[in-house]
């Protein structure tokens, strides 16, 4: 499954946004604090779309699995 309304934006502190560009392209869908430091990378794999590897600025690697239902059916 794949979305590609959606995006992931990591911020410098530690928040993850999640849009849904279909849905609305001024109010973001869902916010999570994923560091108390800043977030620099995030990495979904079409192998388990359900899930997210996030790093932040001091090495920490989070992985995120995603609420059922947010990818929808596409």
């Amino acid at each position: 499954r794949q979305r590609p309304s959606l995006i992931f934006i990591g911020k410098d502190d530690g928040l993850l946004e999640l849009w849904d560009l279909i849905e609305s392209t001024e109010v973001l869908n869902q916010t999570y604090l994923v560091s108390a430091s800043g977030l620099n990378s995030i990495y979904n794999d079409i192998s388990w779309p359900d899930l997210l590897i996030v790093a932040d600025k001091i090495g920490g690697i989070h992985l995120l699995q995603l609420p059922s239902g947010i990818l929808g059916d596409v």
